[in-house]
């Protein structure tokens, strides 16, 4: 694939995708209160903190009957985390020390008599508070330790006693953990974000006001899949289930309010099944999973936008024609696309601010193999240098009727259909309305990003697929445009191109 990373991706152009079958309702007893949950490929536990009991089913329990109770009031301890590795449930309270160890024998789970806690790292403070566990990606356990800002990790198979495994002062104050690859994702209750940390670079704030693209209100709840390296966030405050991905682009919204009024806690299991806590409803209901079919085509071609004039397509984008592409045109008023050729669209209208404006991109084959059908997204940004994407570029204004609609990424993006070898075809309209203060105080320059997007397109540039700014690669094209007030342009200008456009359309 060219282009962007898959972070960067709507959630249907994934390379690992899943559609999810109507919620079921597992467990719903006003009497239960979840206070903490767990899944693991063959179990799923959850924990009733008042009553100190947990329960246990089968992860792929078909109805409600199959749950287990189990009492935990003769421990004497304040159980408030739970996790389960394999056929071993691991239970602790605020203390370090209060790691209880539960495993399976002839078909009833029971404390493991006679087990010892692991031992406490060199230097632990006894006072420093355990907020949750977690299950690593190498199946170690994992412990968040907000009042140490730290993250303690504990194999269960070959150490003894606690270690260090991540520290950051970012850690203060979270609630929440869960571990992905080489980054872990932690959140406070309510928080606006949730931060990815990893080893050598910057926290990064998932959800907190990304341009054009979805927030996060009040986090409750994240669960991580390590699968599609995709983050699952349930938002308390907005009452939805939101899927990012690891890099913090927001994919879509899974389930909303009519679902989950009040989503408390969230788990990925087998098969990629989510498992949601919602207090509101007081219920435990899952979403089964169904991987989708992402075989590729046999004749994939090699599509591009030309970033410059004379470009082909056998060159990354942007090698010193930033902003020039012949490809991304704008007009004022609906082009003739029956009679307009792609190799000759003519130029571009000034866009007028606070009216309906037409944007149409050329997407190019180079190869003499047909294309299966991709999408063509837009973006605009005010004009400078650099452009890191996405948060410097936004798709308000910009709308694509009948275009694909994904959430969060809906209004920006067309449906390209079959490319032909060697065939060139303008594509659009994607219908802009620039507000009037993009103008300023009469014209203010823009730049205008087009990205075509398929994930079985032919890589034949040698940059990679991970890319921290734009415009990079074929699949990229950017172009500037002038935003003008409609009283600060001349009669001729503000309709440059509509004698033609009129003639061509007839």
């Amino acid at each position: 694939m060219t282009g962007l990373s898959a972070a960067f991706l709507p959630a249907a152009l994934l390379a690992t995708e899943y559609e999810y079958h109507p919620p079921e309702f597992l467990l719903s007893d006003p009497a239960v209160s979840v206070s903490d949950m767990a899944v693991s490929i063959d179990w799923l536990v959850a924990l009733d903190r008042p009553r100190q009991e947990i329960w246990v089913a089968p992860a792929s329990l078909a109805v409600p009957s199959a749950w287990t109770p189990i009492d935990l009031s003769t421990l004497a301890e304040d159980f408030a985390q739970v996790a389960v590795i394999g056929e071993t449930i691991y239970l602790s309270g605020s203390a370090l020390g209060s790691l209880h160890r539960m495993q399976l024998a002839g078909g009833t789970w029971s404390v493991e008599p006679g087990w010892s806690a692991p031992a406490e790292p060199a230097g632990w403070d006894a006072s420093s508070r355990i907020a949750d566990l977690a299950v690593g990606s190498s199946g170690e356990l994992l412990a968040l330790a907000p009042d140490s800002a730290l993250i303690l990790a504990w194999d269960p198979a070959s150490v003894m006693a606690w270690g260090e495994a991540f520290a950051a002062p970012e850690l203060a104050g979270t609630s929440m953990l869960e571990s992905g690859p080489g980054a872990y994702f932690v959140a406070g209750n309510d928080a606006p974000y949730v931060l990815r940390l990893a080893a050598g670079v910057p926290a990064q704030r998932i959800g907190e006001s990304l341009a054009g693209f979805y927030s996060i209100n009040g986090v409750r709840a994240i669960a991580h899949h390590r699968e599609t390296n995709q983050l699952l966030v349930a938002d308390g405050i907005h009452q939805s289930l939101l899927l990012y991905s690891a890099s913090g682009t927001f994919l879509r919204t899974m389930a909303d309010s009519a679902i989950v009024p009040h989503p408390q806690h969230a788990a990925y299991g087998r098969d990629g099944a989510v498992y949601v806590y919602d207090s509101g409803r007081q219920a435990l209901i899952r979403w089964q999973a169904r991987a989708t079919d992402t075989t590729p085509p046999a004749n994939i071609g090699d599509a591009f936008i030309a970033h410059r004039t004379g470009d082909v397509g056998s060159e990354p984008s942007g090698l010193g024609h930033n902003n020039e592409s012949p490809d991304i045109i704008v007009r004022q008023h609906p082009m003739g696309l029956r009679t307009a050729d792609p190799d000759d669209p003519g130029g571009s209208d000034p866009v007028l601010a606070g009216r309906e404006n037409f944007v149409y991109v050329v997407l190019r084959n180079r190869l003499a193999e047909n294309i299966s059908g991709g999408f063509i997204g837009t973006w605009w940004t005010i004009g400078g240098f650099p452009y890191d994407f996405p948060e410097e570029w936004s798709n308000q204004g910009l709308e694509a009727a009948g275009s694909y609609d994904t959430p969060g990424w809906s209004g920006a993006f067309i449906d390209t259909g079959e490319l032909g070898p060697m065939e060139a075809r303008i594509h659009g309209p994607i219908k802009w309305t620039p507000s009037l203060e993009q103008a300023g105080d009469c014209r203010r320059e823009h730049h205008l990003l087009a990205m075509y997007m398929n994930r079985y397109d032919t890589d034949e540039t040698p940059i990679g697929d991970v890319i921290p700014q734009v415009p990079l690669d074929n699949n990229i094209a950017t172009r500037s445009v002038m935003i003008a007030r409609p009283d600060c342009v001349s009669e001729r200008d503000r309709y440059e191109y509509n004698e033609r456009d009129e003639h061509a359309a007839t």
